[in-house]
């Protein structure tokens, strides 16, 4: 019965459904229960139009359930590190110039003849002498160069997050119920999937 039950199953699914080693104990299962219902309808009692009474009077315990399920496709994200980014500084050296204006003082002798020149003047006044008469002193700028680091620029690093969608398509599979009574059975299709 297992190799019909399978050629069956894998022409109505093909390879849409669930492989035959995953569906085969439920395909059994139904089968069985079919066999089990057309047997026992044999010898039940039937009305005058030849219904069976006794699948009239099944209880709540007889009533089978067979799951079929589906497959979801679900979202997730996962943070995955997709790079770097250094960020360091270099020293560049370059050669510059700067102007210091700067003052040097210098000595003058000038030598002039006064006005009342050849005049006599007092007792004691003319003082006589030899060497050092007068000493002044000569001072000059001299530029002064040094260097002192200032602040030039800021750099601020930040990080932004861009949001974007993305779309993914995938196959998933789903379980359809596929009912072959064969005419030996009743089917309620009152249920439109059915």
């Amino acid at each position: 019965m297992e190799p019909d039950l399978r050629n069956h199953y894998e022409t109505r699914q093909g390879n849409a459904g669930l492989g035959w080693d995953k569906a085969k104990h439920a395909a059994r299962d139904a089968w069985d229960k079919v066999e089990s219902k057309v047997k026992g309808s044999d010898s039940g009692d039937r009305d005058i139009s030849g219904s069976n009474l006794t699948d009239r009077n099944l209880s709540a315990q007889n009533t089978q359930q067979v799951n079929l399920y589906e497959e979801r496709l679900i979202a997730d994200k996962t943070r995955v590190k997709t790079g770097e980014v250094n960020v360091g500084k270099r020293v560049e050296t370059e050669t510059t110039r700067v102007q210091v204006p700067v003052e040097k003082e210098r000595i003058v002798v000038e030598r002039t003849t006064p006005t009342n020149a050849g005049t006599a003047v007092p007792a004691g006044e003319a003082d006589f002498r030899e060497g050092e008469v007068a000493r002044v002193e000569i001072y000059e700028e001299q530029a002064d160069i040094h260097k002192e680091a200032v602040l030039r620029e800021e750099v601020k690093i930040r990080k932004e997050v861009e949001r974007d969608t993305v779309q993914a398509e995938e196959q998933i599979r789903r379980e359809e119920l596929d009912i072959d009574d064969q005419g030996r059975g009743i089917i309620d299709r009152s249920n439109p999937r059915i």
